[in-house]
């Protein structure tokens, strides 16, 4: 019998690798996010331990985070931003102000 991880897909534009859900992205894309980046996604980890599911995903900063690391990763790749990264960041950069 086979233990099966539950896993979700590497957010960082292109990528294809799958991912256990105790992680936010591949090694690789992780690698590639600044340190200070890393040490907000972690903050914002701690801060939502106890939350649901749906608090944990719908958390502003927790989103915010992420969508700041996926547009890291892509300026660092070269890779084209997507005009719905760029409207979210917005929008979420906004709220927060």
């Amino acid at each position: 019998m086979t233990l099966r991880v539950p896993t979700h897909g590497c957010p960082a534009i292109g990528c294809t690798k799958r991912v256990p859900n105790h992680l936010l992205l591949c090694l690789q894309h992780w690698r590639r996010v600044p340190r200070p980046l890393q040490a907000a996604i972690y903050a914002a980890h701690r801060r939502l331990a106890a939350a649901s599911e749906e608090e944990y995903a719908r958390d502003p900063g927790r989103q915010l985070n992420v969508l700041s690391a996926v547009k890291a990763i892509a300026d660092k790749e070269g890779v084209a931003i997507p005009d719905w990264l760029t409207s979210r960041l917005s929008k979420l950069e906004g709220a927060r102000a």
